[in-house]
């Protein structure tokens, strides 16, 4: 498993979201079924924050403590690439940066995604916002309008 986006103190301790420092579960139905699963990071219920975690192979203890958001669905070899860095005390053996960043902003009902900026390098990612059911295509920057079911 990879584990991120704790820019506040980069020990995995830290973090803080749009939100304020800590937000609620939102939906703790989607299983970490396998490899590629993009989860929320957590301390606990209800703490969840920046962090997130790419899951390698099925967390199934993950099910019911950290909310599922999507899913890689292309150029897995990036996340094989990271996954070489790292190791079972959680200390990486080089620097991981994703330097791919997206900002979600809610307009009238609808879901717009702004782009940072664009690595080749980041693999594809299909977010999968269940409370709105419907899926952001985060590489091509369009949204899909559909019921998510199973993902």
């Amino acid at each position: 498993m990879c584990q991120g986006g704790d820019f506040t103190r980069g020990n995995g301790t830290g973090g803080e979201s749009v939100y304020g420092l800590k937000f609620a579960n939102e939906n703790l139905k989607l299983e970490h079924k396998g490899p590629g699963i993009l989860s929320v990071g957590n301390a606990g219920p209800n703490t969840n924050c920046s962090q997130f975690l790419i899951c390698t192979e099925k967390t199934s203890w993950l099910d019911g403590k950290h909310v599922v958001f999507g899913k890689v669905v292309d150029d897995y070899s990036v996340v094989k690439e990271m996954e070489k860095a790292g190791s079972e005390s959680g200390r990486t053996s080089q620097t991981v940066v994703i330097e791919d960043c997206f900002q979600m902003i809610k307009r009238d009902g609808l879901q717009n995604t702004r782009f940072c900026r664009r690595s080749m390098l980041v693999p594809r990612l299909i977010a999968i916002f269940t409370m709105e059911s419907y899926i952001v295509d985060l590489w091509s920057n369009c949204t899909l309008y559909r019921v998510v079911e199973g993902y």
